[in-house]
């Protein structure tokens, strides 16, 4: 597994993936969301398809989402918003 934010987009470019990076943070581990966990670690990456997104994430930090684009993303997670 990609050991930093910015080895993971350089893996995943072959899939012509959309990418914001903040932060180029270590990755610990990966979690599939299934429903949303009591609080993110800024140190995993969570994978989900954005139509299982609720309408808010409970976000106080920097948080690692790699999203399936199955539908358009809610506005909270809009670039610059």
């Amino acid at each position: 597994m990609a050991k930093h934010m910015k080895n993971l987009a350089e893996f995943l470019k072959n899939y012509n993936c959309h990418c914001h990076i903040s932060n180029d943070l270590a990755i610990r581990s990966c979690r599939c969301l299934d429903g949303l966990p009591e609080a993110f670690c800024s140190d995993m990456v969570y994978i989900a398809h954005v139509s299982d997104l609720p309408d808010s994430l409970p976000l106080s930090e920097a948080v690692n989402l790699l999203l399936i684009g199955d539908k358009e993303l809610p506005p909270l997670l809009w670039h610059g918003k």
